[in-house]
């Protein structure tokens, strides 16, 4: 198209030298022969000489696609990564492949959850060394029967330890007389004091008695023998605690297994120990006839030292 404008404007403007040419010669006719030749003057060698360059020109810039003179140039809409750089605008960031993201999610929640083991293996390592685990422990010992009752000796030790220490604290207080022991009752005794240590719970039970109960844990184990004196001696300990002037705890501790142990009319006294199943707990249960810690006769009933 642009060739075809060329070709058409260089053809306008010989015809129109050629027409000019044509005219002067008709209206000069009368004039000098030189007439003409200055109407030719007019649209000399040059004039041809620089209308051939134009075109040449217009013909190159139509191949190159070089701008006209006047003509601004068009730029470009997009801008290159320099531009991008310079003017400060944010690069944009394709969109992973979902394939590739579900991937590294995985690789994510594996490195999580080999984490989360880890650390749950550090800590119940740390606490079964600790404190044993006492499931492996109940089933290597059978539950009930002598690994929590004791034989026919742990019960003589029971019985010889715990009427020892009572009768001997009991002959510190005035008025107090000895106690004797009642079979019947440490059976009762031992029996609840196996059911406690099988449950590894401590709480009183009911009947027409006064009752004193001893809990005793060990890492290394527990044993019987030792065990009715160190709970005797535990309970009178509460001693230091007991205002015999008001009859009443000094600074609100429990005095109460004190009181029952030297309780002046209760003079039958029954004890039974019990190992839990792991060896670890210890219970003891002492039951005292009549019962005492009978509400405002302390004063009457519970005697001062000698």
């Amino acid at each position: 198209m642009t060739r075809l404008v060329i070709f058409l404007l260089a053809s306008f403007l010989l015809i129109q030298g050629y027409t000019f040419e044509d005219e002067l010669s008709k209206k000069d006719s009368s004039k000098k022969e030189d007439t003409p030749k200055k109407a030719l003057e007019a649209f000399t060698a040059d004039d041809f000489k620089k209308l051939n360059d134009d075109i040449k020109k217009l013909t190159e810039d139509a191949k190159t696609g070089t701008p006209k003179e006047n003509e601004p140039a068009k730029k470009d809409n997009k801008l290159d990564e320099d531009d991008k750089v310079k003017t400060g605008e944010p690069e944009e960031l394709g969109d992973a492949p979902e394939d590739v993201m579900e991937d590294e999610l995985d690789e994510i929640l594996k490195d999580m959850d080999k984490e989360n083991t880890k650390r749950k293996a550090i800590f119940f390592g740390f606490f079964s060394r600790i404190f044993g685990s006492r499931r492996r422990s109940s089933s290597s010992k059978p539950s009930g029967g002598s690994s929590s009752g004791g034989s026919a000796g742990d019960d003589e030790t029971v019985k010889r330890e715990c009427l020892r220490v009572h009768n001997e604290k009991r002959a510190l207080h005035k008025n107090t007389p000895p106690m004797t022991y009642d079979d019947n009752l440490a059976k009762d005794c031992k029996k609840y004091a196996q059911y406690l240590a099988s449950i590894n719970t401590m709480k009183h039970s009911s009947g027409n008695y006064g009752e004193n109960l001893y809990y005793a844990w060990s890492s290394a184990g527990k044993s019987i023998s030792g065990s009715a004196a160190h709970a005797s001696n535990s309970w009178y300990n509460e001693i230091h605690d007991y205002s015999f002037w008001t009859g009443r705890s000094k600074n609100g501790k429990k005095v109460g297994h004190f009181t029952q142990m030297v309780w002046d009319d209760s003079t039958k006294l029954g004890c039974g120990a019990g190992l839990s199943a792991d060896g670890k707990t210890i219970m003891v249960v002492a039951r005292y006839l009549p019962p005492g810690n009978w509400r405002g006769e302390y004063k009457q009933h519970v005697h001062p030292l000698k």
